[in-house]
């Protein structure tokens, strides 16, 4: 490190770089500096680079905790549409879906890795398809969920279980799927999504007098104050942090809406 010591009005001079900077005023034990550098080089006080290193780490925290409550959440329901599917006789089928995602899990846990790859196949997805004529007397539900793994497994739980299912990536299609559809009889809504975050497409929906008999449940790795939504003000039924338990999300829905019998 070179030290220097410099007077009031004195300069020191960064040639290579085109910074020059200049002692202003010496008081007491603080001395006051003038930067003078061109615009592309970034100048910033030390405790001020220290926080903005802070707030990046915690960032990156929060995205790795998010990921990580995702892809349990993806795990879980696998296991619950397992389980149902033992229960309908598909033994084939549950097993499939169990090995796959152990596989996948071993796959992570080597690589020390929080990605779980998708533990969805086509073949898994057998027993579980949209049906093609919709049945007026059916429960509908909307699912809303950026994740494609999550979204298919979901989906596919809830449909095992006797719902008639819909689904959109993130909230705006959530929006233009209600705007030309018959309204469902509830809607599951993520949070963290791109385009329109699921906090903000709620209040959308609660604004218009026609959706007031659609329950909304939100299932997100967020809490209520990290999506910046009140749960009471915008009648959200019930609040599922990810990962969910599919028996309790199951348990709530169907006190409020009996599924067709499979």
């Amino acid at each position: 490190m070179l030290v220097l010591s410099r007077r009031p009005s004195d300069t020191i001079r960064l040639p290579d770089l085109g910074i020059t900077i200049e002692v202003l005023n010496v008081k007491g034990s603080s001395v006051r500096l003038g930067v003078d550098a061109p615009i592309e080089i970034k100048v910033l006080r030390g405790e001020v680079e220290d926080k903005q290193k802070l707030s990046k780490q915690l960032i990156i925290a929060d995205q790795s905790e998010h990921a990580v409550r995702n892809k349990l959440n993806s795990l879980k329901i696998a296991v619950a549409v397992a389980q149902k599917h033992i229960q309908q006789q598909r033994h084939e089928q549950a097993a499939n879906i169990l090995d796959k995602a152990i596989r996948k899990i071993e796959i992570a846990a080597s690589q020390n890795s929080v990605e779980v790859p998708s533990v969805i196949d086509p073949e898994l997805n057998r027993g579980i398809e949209v049906k093609e004529h919709s049945d007026n007397n059916a429960v509908s539900a909307l699912l809303v969920e950026d994740s494609e793994n999550e979204r298919t497994m979901l989906a596919g739980l809830l449909r095992l279980h006797g719902y008639e299912v819909n689904s959109a990536s993130d909230g705006l299609e959530a929006l233009a799927f209600l705007e030309s559809n018959q309204k469902p009889n509830f809607i599951l809504m993520d949070m963290c999504m791109p385009n329109l975050d699921g906090a903000s497409a709620i209040r959308q929906i609660r604004k218009s007098p026609i959706f007031d008999a659609v329950e909304i449940y939100a299932v997100s790795g967020q809490t209520p104050r990290e999506a910046g939504i009140d749960v009471t003000s915008n009648r959200i039924a019930n609040w599922f942090r990810k990962p969910i338990e599919p028996k309790k999300l199951l348990g709530e829905i169907s006190q409020n809406f009996e599924p067709a019998r499979n």
